[in-house]
């Protein structure tokens, strides 16, 4: 029985030592805590992984990963989101939710005038390529809630935050569309593990309207300095 006698299942839970706790949500899973060094750890291996090491059936396995994955979508819909005004703070924000999944996850936030978060959500998964994140799927959201501006984040499970040139591409086009829309891309970020990679110190060109050439102007001319 998970909860003794008529105890409120809040007080239960909480005296619940990890091991159990696990056990009873997944028969069977305690001994798991056994081979890994923590929650955090063993959030972060795909259930046909932990069915290899542990042992246990792929049901179970798929299970303890869905425990992980809805509190992972809570944080996700706390109404409570702080101010992103500057790189660091959406790197830290964004780590919270991507930086122990194995998988790649896009996420945007989208942001009132005085850049707090009014809305999360995960865009897309898998590896960022423009066949995944598509500006229409990044922009929706924030047409439908009246977003001022958004960041963009995706994680690298390798744990290496150096872009990539699809990386580049996505943000330069997400950049674009947010132009045309009148809603500003203010940064693209990158969690690897703890460390962050932002578009908006680095590579902050990406970020700013792209100018087309006219074929009536004129190439600079050198100065006389340099003749």
């Amino acid at each position: 029985m998970l909860f003794p006698n008529s105890a409120s299942p809040d007080r239960t839970l909480a005296h619940i030592r990890t091991k159990d706790l696990l056990d009873k949500v997944a028969p069977g899973a305690g001994p798991i805590l056994n081979i890994v060094s923590g929650l955090t750890e063993l959030a972060r291996i795909p259930p046909l992984e932990l069915s290899r090491l542990s042992g246990l059936d792929e049901t179970t396995t798929c299970r303890i990963a869905a425990i992980f994955e809805l509190n992972r979508r809570r944080d996700l819909e706390k109404h409570s989101y702080p101010k992103l005004d500057s790189s660091s703070r959406a790197a830290s924000f964004f780590r919270s939710h991507l930086q122990d999944h194995p998988q790649e996850i896009l996420l945007g936030a989208y942001l009132d005038s005085q850049h707090r978060v009014i809305h999360c959500e995960e865009i897309s998964r898998g590896t960022l390529t423009e066949s995944l994140v598509h500006p229409r799927e990044v922009f929706a959201p924030a047409i439908a809630i009246r977003a001022a501006s958004l960041i963009v984040a995706h994680n690298h499970p390798s744990e290496n935050p150096a872009p990539s040139g699809e990386d580049r591409e996505t943000t330069r086009r997400l950049a674009q569309a947010g132009h045309i829309l009148g809603i500003d891309l203010l940064d693209h970020v990158i969690i690897a593990g703890s460390r962050a990679y932002s578009f908006a110190e680095h590579e902050n060109t990406l970020l700013l309207p792209q100018r087309p050439h006219h074929p009536l102007s004129k190439p600079a001319t050198r100065s006389s300095a340099s003749q």
